[in-house]
């Protein structure tokens, strides 16, 4: 760690134990690194509980597109079983995205288009890919299996 690092820890540890008992505050913290949280920041009274959230599963990416197609024109030849089996690892907003970007490439092929067909979802998808790997999902497993929840 830097001296930077160490210089915001060690107030950010003052802040969180302070000298005042502050009621009815709670602090949340996010990050997609546990491993590297200093261990001070881990004990009783700062940040005591973690809570895993994971990457979604089927049935959450079925719900998320569902959601997206709420608003979107789309073809009936959509398989929409086949684009949660095709977006495994990716994020609800990775996923979003995949509708976005498919709205787009259909705009652009056509300003006109009445709805959004499967060769744009194969587009979009062929452009956004998923930003978390296997090996960091299984770290994250693990570190939750260790430490939380």
């Amino acid at each position: 760690q830097s001296n930077v690092s160490d210089r915001v820890i060690a107030t950010l540890l003052i802040e969180m134990d302070g000298i005042e008992k502050l009621k009815g505050v709670t602090i949340i913290a996010a990050t997609n690194r546990p491993d590297c949280i200093d261990p001070a920041l881990m004990r009783p009274g700062r940040f005591d509980r973690l809570v895993y959230v994971p990457l979604p599963d089927e049935q959450t990416r079925l719900e998320i597109f569902q959601i997206r197609f709420r608003r979107s024109p789309i073809h009936s030849d959509i398989q929409i079983e086949r684009l949660v089996a095709l977006t495994k690892n990716y994020s609800g907003a990775e996923i979003t995205a995949v509708c976005d970007e498919a709205a787009l490439i259909a705009l652009r092929d056509n300003i006109d288009a009445p709805h959004i067909e499967w060769h744009h979802f194969e587009r979009a998808l062929a452009s956004i890919k998923p930003r978390t790997s296997e090996e960091h999902i299984r770290r994250l497993d693990a570190f939750t299996k260790q430490h939380g929840k």
